[in-house]
């Protein structure tokens, strides 16, 4: 209950004061708006809540008149997007620049769908698999850009996961990943179900589905039947896609590594424990391990022996006597140069084969940085032989593809008047017998304090190898326009002491 006075006041203020916002009169008499208006609704001043209230017309819209056009799109077409109605209503001369507002209006326009229903799939112990790829980002800075992608296999009975990384999607990748996932579950299933990606199939028309032939061919080792999954069916393969959903969330995230081969034994043993280790869907008493040995009895077994899964391409060999394959170079005998040889790559290895015969002309490691060249120092010790007034320019690209600061390094002697023939085959030797590592780490010490000659570099490399504990190397065979000449490294300690300074290691073992 409010007082006399403070009802009195509220109707002087509404005839008086001529305010009409109940909620100014309740703040300025300092009572509940409710109050005050039950005050004013009993002076006759304010309309009940029951009495008819006054609604405004709605507003035209500059759209209502392309609405129709809108509208019929929609009908024929319920999938087309915003931007692209807004472009054809522009078209006919609707004069809205708010590409926000319309697709406001377009989403509350757009015909809803009907929600579809599915079946809830059984399956057999065996019977089927599906497989399907994940994209997870960048492989990381040991890999110069590439991509990382897992290769998921997951058993439709018992929901066992067999997770592998690659750097690529090829049909290598996805003959290994089958052979790996076969030898992971120790047998075959009977049915293999695919996404419709270009590794497995070629072609597709509506249920007409051709397979890819390597696929095939992958198919026919292992006695499985290849099935493809229908277009935009994601329910088809829900179990593969859940699983990769899993490793996403309970494996990837968070998780450190600094090697393909190091992210693999990881996710092997991720497999092998938490991932088994889960409950089973249609039993949760039961673990998808326990599930697993039942169904592991029903797989179908392995071949005798696995499928070669290996990449092949034909190239030519360049003037420089090297291939280039996966974004990178590869030497091969200087004889071959012009010919078209069979380059055979595995994960870990690049093989060369030429027309003369069946084994490899050359081996390498394989790398996946970008814009390497991979030499062996045979290759380049024949060439050099046969175009011996190359071999300064060769040298300096060698180098400088190793050593990033090796041009710098080369050019400051060069300013200095510097045997830079001379410095490039010192640290090309010295990259033979030290690594490219240690090299590297010396000509930046160099380069830092100054005095920049293949002397320094060969001292600071001394002085590491005394650090590591290494005895000083036997007299070496130096190349010279004189002839061949033998050159006995000296222990640098001999030159701290004639210049005055003394090593603390020193000074504790002779105050010792």
């Amino acid at each position: 209950m409010i007082s006399s006075e403070s009802e009195a006041e509220i109707e002087r203020l509404w005839r008086a004061e001529g305010l009409r916002c109940v909620g100014t009169i309740a703040r300025m008499v300092r009572v509940h708006g409710d109050a005050a208006r039950r005050v004013l609704r009993k002076a006759g001043l304010l309309q009940s809540a029951s009495a008819e209230i006054a609604v405004a017309a709605p507003r035209v819209s500059m759209l209502d008149l392309y609405l129709p056009v809108v509208d019929d799109t929609l009908r024929k077409y319920p999938d087309i997007c915003a931007s692209r109605l807004f472009t054809m209503v522009k078209e006919r001369g609707y004069p809205g620049v708010s590409q926000s507002h319309f697709r406001d209006i377009v989403s509350r326009r757009r015909p809803v769908r009907e929600k579809e229903a599915f079946f809830k799939l059984s399956m057999l112990p065996g019977e089927q698999a599906q497989v399907d790829w994940g994209h997870f980002g960048d492989a990381g800075e040991g890999y110069d850009g590439k991509k990382l992608y897992a290769f998921v296999m997951t058993l439709a009975y018992s929901r066992k996961i067999f997770l592998r990384y690659f750097l690529g999607m090829k049909m290598r990748e996805f003959q290994q990943g089958f052979a790996e996932g076969f030898e992971f579950f120790g047998g075959v299933p009977r049915r293999i179900l695919i996404d419709n990606l270009k590794s497995g199939v070629t072609e597709r028309v509506q249920q007409l589905v051709r397979f890819n032939e390597d696929f095939l061919l992958l198919a026919r080792h292992y006695a499985f039947e290849p099935q493809a999954a229908n277009v935009r069916r994601g329910n088809e393969k829900g179990r593969v896609e859940r699983s990769i959903r899993y490793v996403r969330d309970n494996f990837f995230v968070a998780r450190k590594f600094s090697t393909l081969a190091e992210l693999n034994e990881q996710a092997l043993e991720w497999c092998t424990t938490i991932a088994s280790e889960r409950k089973w869907p249609q039993d949760r008493t039961q673990t998808v391990a326990q599930v697993f040995t039942l169904e592991q009895a029903k797989l179908r077994p392995l071949p005798a022996s696995p499928l070669s899964c290996l990449e092949r391409t034909m190239v030519k060999v360049s003037k420089q006597a090297f291939v280039w394959f996966d974004r990178n170079e590869y030497s091969v005998p200087h004889g071959l140069v012009g010919q078209q040889v069979e380059v055979v790559a595995s994960e870990t290895e690049v093989r060369v084969y030429s027309n003369a015969g069946p084994d490899s002309v050359t081996t390498h490691e394989r790398t996946y940085k970008k814009g390497k060249a991979v030499e062996k120092k045979e290759h380049r010790e024949a060439l050099e032989e046969a175009k011996p007034g190359a071999v300064k320019h060769t040298g300096l690209q060698r180098l400088a593809s190793q050593i990033p600061e090796a041009e710098e390094f080369v050019r400051t002697l060069g300013e200095r008047g510097e045997n830079i023939g001379g410095a490039v085959s010192g640290l090309l030797g010295r990259i033979d017998t030290h690594g490219v590592a240690l090299v590297t780490t010396a000509v930046r010490e160099v380069m830092a304090s100054g005095s920049c000659t293949f002397r320094a570099v060969n001292f600071v490399l001394q002085r590491l190898d005394r650090e590591r504990g290494l005895p000083l190397e036997e007299p070496a065979m130096v190349k010279t326009k004189f002839g061949d000449l033998a050159v006995t490294p000296h222990d640098a300690k001999i030159y701290d002491v004639a210049m005055g300074v003394v090593n603390e290691k020193d000074e504790q073992s002779s105050a010792r």
